[in-house]
């Protein structure tokens, strides 16, 4: 039996524009989808509870971080990805689908690379489409060395 599972920095009780969309997004499929769906999120209360009959929403704790602090904003993303990719290797099968977020940045090339070894359905939900999104904020300019490694490596996650 295929599991969903949703991984995303934020989710309820959260308001922002993520969360926001990612619950709509959940009570929608818990509607439409028989099977078990969890979420594991950074934002929810400290606890596992359950939403609904079948959304199982956990947990995962990563600490505070200063959001305007490049840095602290850098390691705290890593390790996001690295706990969200810890929990995949650990629950997720082949055959199931993952729902994920492009939040934080490093979250597809860990998770396009677990794919190929796990062999899940990938669905990736696109709010801001990174690295092109740095050029916006001034972090980098479109010729610089560092933008055109991030433009290739996150291309080819995006492919996977």
């Amino acid at each position: 039996m295929n599991k969903l599972f949703l991984f995303t920095d934020y989710y309820y009780p959260i308001t922002n524009n993520t969360s926001y969309y990612f619950n709509k997004i959940i009570n929608h499929l818990s509607k439409n989808f028989e099977n078990k769906i969890e979420v594991y999120s950074t934002s929810i209360s400290k606890r596992t509870f359950n939403v609904k009959n079948n959304i199982k929403s956990n947990y995962v704790h990563t600490g505070k971080f200063n959001k305007d602090n490049i840095l602290s904003r850098v390691y705290n993303y890593t390790k996001i990805s690295i706990k969200f990719s810890i929990y995949c290797i650990r629950f997720v099968k082949k055959d199931d689908i993952v729902y994920l977020n492009t939040n934080p940045v490093f979250l597809i090339i860990f998770f396009s690379l677990l794919k190929r070894f796990k062999k899940f359905t990938l669905i990736l939900h696109c709010n801001d489409i990174f690295p092109e999104n740095i050029l916006a904020s001034g972090l980098l300019k479109r010729e610089s060395i560092i933008y055109k490694m991030l433009l290739t490596i996150y291309s080819i996650s995006y492919k996977k």
